[in-house]
């Protein structure tokens, strides 16, 4: 495998307007009393041996890509140098988006020398926008998912990092506390908890959603499948349950194993998201990484950037202020990045080719 091949979390409705029919006034008194997940999820490791076998699988995932119904961006990004090198990056887009979100990073990355891995969520990506195949996603689909990234990441080089907004930054946590081999982890606004909606309450929904028929929501109630650009317009509370179910593992490992994080962790704490509690996120990852490896980068809220702080096209929320949000980026991650409001963002971010 050599060269380039191309292939949101967060609701302004509300991730939990189905939470009503959870309230339970002894509950929200004690959150220890919700039942949370207990399925295993812990990593089944299965790493590439070198960087010919790493790339004959990332060669196998876009065989199989081929044969589904993509959307032109929906398919996985490989930016590879045709040899192992000394770093390694895995990016994992947010929640019912695609790997195009993360181009840029993944440019400026390839353009530091670093073989780059973008893999497609599971039923992510689709041409159908409304696909409800979302219904599909469990713990254990994202557990391999995740496990399948770092495997292929181990044999495109040496130090590993992994970074990830929201659902993606929920799958970099794990990655973080069940991969030895992750060196390096950036958690940008993960999603661990829904602002303003009590803890009681959203345990409580992902431990009955595996049970229940699935639910569907619009991202923009007032667009609806108009919402511009080239993730999904709606979610399924299913798939945000099986990201939670990691989290929460991750939470019980560390009951067992006191900061069970080996590597280095930066946690992108955005006060101004407008979708997820980062407060809650930062009692997390302090339980999670032992004080000497974390950093936690926050953002102000004064500076109004809101949640999605990496796609960088104009359709984008933070589009306004991406090159302020591209400013944080680079400071959090340590990757010079260009400002994608320049139109030439794109290609100044690096060759994405064989050097």
């Amino acid at each position: 495998m050599h060269g380039t091949i191309t292939g949101g979390y967060g609701s302004r409705s509300g991730l939990m307007s189905q939470s009503e029919m959870l309230r339970d006034p002894q509950a929200r008194n004690d959150d220890r009393k919700v039942t949370t997940v207990t399925l295993a999820l812990g990593s089944r490791p299965d790493p590439a041996a070198s960087y010919g076998e790493a790339s004959e699988r990332i060669a196998a995932v876009v065989a199989a890509e081929a044969g589904e119904p993509l959307a032109p961006e929906g398919p996985s990004i490989a930016m590879l140098t045709g040899d192992r090198t000394d770093r390694v990056v895995v990016l994992f887009h947010g929640y019912t988006t695609v790997p195009r979100q993360f181009l840029v990073l993944a440019k400026a990355y390839r353009a530091a020398g670093c073989n780059v891995w973008v893999p497609r969520m599971p039923y992510h990506g689709y041409a159908d926008r409304l696909t409800r195949s979302l219904s599909g996603l469990t713990g254990p689909v994202f557990r391999a998912y995740a496990d399948r990234a770092v495997d292929i990441a181990v044999g495109l080089g040496g130090q590993v990092t992994v970074a990830g907004l929201s659902g993606g930054g929920a799958l970099a946590t794990w990655c973080a506390v069940e991969r030895p081999e992750v060196t390096d982890t950036c958690a940008i606004s993960p999603l661990m908890q829904p602002r303003g909606v009590p803890e009681w309450a959203t345990r409580a929904l992902v431990a009955v959603l595996p049970h229940t028929p699935d639910l569907y929501a619009w991202w923009y109630p007032r667009l609806q499948d108009q919402m511009p650009g080239y993730g999904y317009p709606r979610f399924s509370y299913k798939g945000i349950g099986a990201l939670l179910e990691l989290v929460y593992w991750t939470e019980r490992v560390a009951e067992r194993r006191p900061h069970p994080v080996t590597g280095r962790f930066t946690l992108v704490k955005n006060d101004g998201d407008d979708r997820l509690d980062s407060e809650f996120d930062a009692r997390v990852v302090t339980r999670l990484v032992p004080p000497d490896r974390l950093t936690i980068h926050t953002i102000p809220a004064s500076e109004g950037l809101i949640h999605d702080i990496v796609t960088p096209d104009e359709f984008g929320e933070n589009h306004a202020r991406i090159g302020l949000a591209y400013r944080h980026l680079s400071e959090a991650l340590g990757v010079e990045l260009p400002d994608p409001s320049r139109t030439d963002a794109f290609a100044e971010a690096g060759p994405g080719a064989t050097e």
